[in-house]
């Protein structure tokens, strides 16, 4: 027991100076316990989105045996009142987690995908805290006031094993008040060493993902990282599980105008090289020597498509890039250039030149050119009615839209004189259509269906009129 009430003692007495140094009370509430376990929230008095430790889950081996934790879910809750008087508790107002997002950041673990067994000594204690003080924090600093007193309610349950038995625990909803700073209140340096800090101590998930987007979304807070800390940020984040921070980082540094950076394209390169997760990065960065690397790597498809498209104001003007492009797609499809027309198969035929346009090669120009009189129809098929379900129901099934041979080698030429410029805009992107060929009316029917890399459906809005082609055949 001696040992037991001198570690937590320790443990806490750190904790205490920690808050008592920023003149804030700290608070000690027992949440659940039995005979073996206990769980107890320790938060500050006062807190802001600043802090780091703010609030931690403390939960003591109270046994003289070793206890081995299986599940433990949270919530942080919120009473509410409906119009009429009557209250409920919205659930996770202020966030919730599971074991899976909770537990294994006490280990700052590296490489979480075979989940280690979660032990506590006996009369030990851990304390667990960055998912969970993390995700309350953004939750909470949403509204624009000074300073607000918050209430909430902690729930939680857990199943734990002891001497090769597994038993249950679970809590009330356990209230606890504190004040809340909200961000603008807050000195910029304090939270600009935050940011900081979060930037250049990356985790294998997304602990410190909503930190990251909130504090590096003011202006003036993000004015206060060098890119040099930005792009060690981005390399320390080469094995993490989501993608999500580094296309933060990678955002700021196109908004700095650093297109290319030679540590971060070998940094990229190795990345490519070793098969490493890089297809949702590299539509944020590019670097026209690594053309090559990406091309010769197992990018799918779709990715590959993708990553050029969204670059291809860096490339475009490059003869030996888009010859390499240009090369890569016709030998995946095994294009001739010289074959006729399959009429039984002009859907794939479509699908494949808009694919092959994204190389802007003067070939599939001069390919698509000789395409634009013939007026020869068929079908595609069009989905879109679906487009506001998850998924598909039973029975669905595609309208039909004719269009002709001519409209499709139109809107792939309109790609190969890049007159669609695909811009990233988070982690979504728009397009922006130039009216050097098309006319106003033409744009707004582009505007007005979905936009996608593919092309998909253009055709159905942008019909070739004796007059556009004109001034296709002249630009």
């Amino acid at each position: 027991m001696k040992k037991y009430i001198i570690i937590s003692s320790l443990l806490l007495i750190s904790f205490w100076v920690n808050a008592q140094s920023q003149n804030n009370e700290l608070n000690k509430l027992l949440i659940c316990e039995d005979k073996n376990i206990g769980f107890s929230l320790i938060y500050q008095s006062v807190a802001d989105i600043g802090d780091t430790a703010w609030m931690r889950l403390q939960i003591i081996n109270k046994s003289d045996k070793v206890i081995k934790l299986n599940e433990i879910d949270y919530s942080i809750n919120k009473e509410k009142q409906l119009k009429d008087g009557e209250k409920y508790i919205d659930y996770g107002e202020y966030g919730r987690g599971s074991r899976s997002f909770l537990m294994h950041y006490y280990y700052e673990l590296q490489n979480t995908s075979n989940y280690p067994d979660i032990t506590i000594k006996p009369y030990d204690s851990i304390f667990v805290w960055k998912y969970m003080a993390n995700y309350a924090s953004v939750l909470i600093d949403t509204e624009r006031e000074v300073k607000k007193e918050i209430c909430a309610l902690f729930n939680l349950k857990a199943t734990y094993e002891i001497k090769k038995r597994e038993r249950s625990i679970k809590s009330k909803n356990i209230p606890f008040c504190f004040q809340w700073i909200y961000s603008k209140n807050v000195p910029n340096s304090k939270l600009i060493k935050r940011l900081k800090d979060v930037i250049l101590n990356p985790h294998w998930e997304w602990v410190n993902s909503g930190i990251i987007k909130v504090l590096m979304s003011k202006s003036e807070i993000i004015a206060g990282i060098s890119t040099n800390d930005i792009i060690e940020g981005v390399i320390k984040r080469k094995n993490v599980h989501t993608d999500s921070e580094t296309i933060h980082l990678l955002s700021e540094l196109k908004k700095r105008e650093i297109i290319s950076n030679s540590i971060l394209t070998e940094h990229f390169r190795e990345m490519i090289n070793n098969n490493n997760r890089v297809s949702n990065v590299l539509k944020y960065y590019w670097d026209n020597s690594l053309s090559d690397d990406l091309l010769d790597s197992k990018t799918n498809l779709f990715n590959m498509t993708v990553i050029l498209e969204l670059n291809s104001k860096y490339w475009r003007d490059n003869e030996k890039i888009k010859q390499k492009i240009y090369s890569y797609f016709t030998k995946m499809y095994e294009f001739d250039k010289n074959a006729d027309l399959d009429p039984e198969k002009l859907k794939e035929w479509a699908y494949m030149v808009k694919v092959i346009s994204i190389s802007r090669h003067p070939e599939i120009i001069e390919y698509l050119r000789l395409y634009l009189n013939n007026e020869f129809e068929f079908n595609i098929e069009d989905w879109s009615k679906y487009s506001h379900c998850g998924s598909l129901p039973d029975g669905a099934k595609p309208d039909l839209i004719p269009v002709r041979v001519c409209d499709v080698a139109f809107v792939s030429l309109l790609r190969a004189y890049n007159q669609f410029d695909f811009e990233q805009t988070g982690k979504f992107y728009e397009i922006k259509i130039k009216d050097e060929i098309l006319t106003a009316e033409d744009i707004k029917k582009l505007n007005s269906i979905s936009k996608n890399i593919y092309l998909k459906l253009f055709e159905k809005e942008l019909k070739l009129s004796n007059k556009l082609k004109a001034k296709i055949l002249n630009y």
